[in-house]
């Protein structure tokens, strides 16, 4: 997967490239936005759920707009506040990737 990252007039990091990644562009650009300890706990409960041997496992974390489940093959992305939207699903190696860079961004402006 490319990705491209880019920030806006107002300085606010948006993602470019991939363009399909709906709620999951949205939830970096809400609920992590320029929160680097936050996209470090998705990180790191990501590691774990791969380190845990327990099939049925899932680490759970709660944003302001929306919730991240985090399972064994991949991330799903619940709105909090709007039940008509659909979840959107993501694989782990694909989330991990988007944070990291993510992440990059974020510490290259400070």
């Amino acid at each position: 997967m490319k990705i491209k990252l880019a920030r806006n007039k107002k300085g606010s990091l948006r993602i470019k490239k991939p363009k399909d990644l709906g709620l999951f562009a949205d939830f970096l650009e809400t609920d992590v936005n320029e929160n680097s300890e936050y996209c470090q706990d998705i990180l790191t409960a990501i590691a774990n759920i791969d380190k845990c041997p327990f099939p049925n496992h899932q680490e759970n974390l709660c944003g302001n707009v929306y919730e991240l489940i985090i399972r064994h093959s991949q991330a799903l992305l619940l709105n909090l506040h709007d039940e008509n939207i659909a979840p959107a699903r993501i694989k782990l190696k694909e989330l991990s990737a988007l944070l990291k860079a993510w992440q990059k961004e974020i510490k290259a402006k400070d």
